[in-house]
């Protein structure tokens, strides 16, 4: 859909999918999309973006005064993988000229003290995204850790699977987080499917 590292008009993204258009986190009502942007006029209402050196890129929620609540774009973008929609990032470069960054996968988020547009200090939801294009486990470390799920009863591998999404943790540990987390939901959807396609039924 987008070009990496080409800039684009945003009033032009929406008039092509649809979405809010003045707000970070934005979601088309005809597309399987969330639209993600970034950049540094957030710093005034306390949005500090940006990547770890674990290649994390952490992204403030919305919600400008108050605690943050996964309500709208928040719940949007935390539930996006069982909601089957695709995230996609991109950057201010300019007004109202933004360049793609790259399609997203939320895999945590963690609650930081953070201060809004009034100075007034509150809670703030910091979502942990990676690279798509970038998280690609090998096979091999993908047969280590399904090991660990082999033994666990069906509703065991349910619970671990629901926990890989329910839990925050910390950027430093995103990486091997997510792979771990990753490897449980695919054990859970092998286990549950065992062997025929839940699409075609085949």
């Amino acid at each position: 859909m987008f070009i990496k590292g080409k800039s684009y008009v945003r009033r032009e993204i929406h008039e092509r999918y649809g979405g809010q258009q003045q707000v970070g986190i934005s979601t088309p009502a005809d597309h399987p999309i969330i639209l993600l942007f970034t950049g540094q006029q957030g710093r005034q209402y306390g949005y500090r973006d940006g990547w770890t050196k674990e290649g994390v890129f952490l992204f403030f929620g919305e919600g400008q005064r108050g605690n943050m609540t996964f309500t709208r774009g928040n719940k949007a973008l935390r539930d996006h993988i069982p909601d089957g929609k695709d995230v996609y990032l991109f950057e201010y470069i300019d007004p109202g000229i933004v360049r793609y960054v790259d399609q997203m996968l939320y895999i945590g988020y963690e609650l930081q003290a953070a201060q809004d547009f009034e100075n007034t200090l509150r809670t703030a939801i910091v979502f942990q995204l990676v690279s798509l294009e970038g998280f690609r486990p090998n096979s091999d470390d993908y047969d280590e850790l399904e090991t660990t799920f082999e033994a666990l009863s069906m509703s065991e591998l349910r619970d671990r699977a629901v926990d890989a999404y329910e839990h925050p943790r910390p950027p430093r540990e995103s990486s091997r987080s997510a792979l771990f987390r990753s490897a449980a939901v695919r054990s859970y959807v092998l286990r549950r499917a065992d062997g025929v396609c839940e699409v075609c039924g085949s």
